[in-house]
């Protein structure tokens, strides 16, 4: 699915769906050598103390590249970076979401989040689109979902006017999630492939 070796990889946090792709990155399917990998202080921690993710950068797989939230770095000409904190479960490490610059247009990258203890507002008006979390459409779906907690797609909409809806597509979508069943509500999603311009 890769067309190119990407500039370099900013992980969000540690949870399976997020950090378990690394694993492809070792000797069995990839073999990176030396891929930027940026994240948090505590998450580059975490990765190094950690089978199997320590023999990722032992081994030269992966090279890390510490930001802390709220910090900006280049990735690469013309493309900015700023993470900033997200509330979410933090068993391992921190959570973040990305805000991505390019030459004319800003993406928000926020697949994860307990609820909406930011502001949701200031933030759609700090880019041109957002990939937010949409783990969940309603509260209903899953028994004793408030273990898992995020903000469901149906409340996210609800909060938002229409020129702030026109800036958002869901991700992270649950297995549950009946945007994802033929004839089920159709928020605006992401799809897999799709290709976000940042330079017009």
């Amino acid at each position: 699915m890769l067309p190119e070796r990407p500039a370099g990889i900013a992980l969000t946090h540690l949870h399976m769906g997020h950090l378990a792709g690394l694993l492809q990155l070792g000797p069995e399917a990839l073999a990176a050598r030396r891929w930027q990998l940026h994240a948090t202080p505590k998450n580059c921690a975490f990765l190094q103390a950690n089978a199997p993710w320590q023999l990722l950068v032992e081994r030269g797989h992966l090279r890390l590249v510490k930001h802390t939230p709220g910090e900006r770095f280049t990735l690469e000409p013309g493309l900015e970076i700023e993470s900033f904190e997200v509330a979410h479960r933090n068993e391992y490490g921190d959570t973040v979401g990305y805000r991505i610059s390019g030459p004319q247009k800003t993406l928000v990258y926020l697949p994860d989040i307990d609820a909406w203890t930011l502001d949701l507002h200031a933030l759609l008006a700090s880019c041109d689109l957002a990939l937010l979390d949409g783990t969940f459409f309603s509260r209903n779906e899953l028994k004793h979902q408030e273990r898992v907690p995020h903000p469901p797609i149906e409340e996210t909409l609800a909060l938002l006017t229409q020129e702030e809806r026109a800036k958002v597509r869901f991700i992270h979508l649950n297995h549950t999630n009946p945007v994802l069943d033929p004839g089920g509500p159709r928020p605006p999603l992401a799809r897999q492939g799709e290709t976000i311009r940042l330079s017009r």
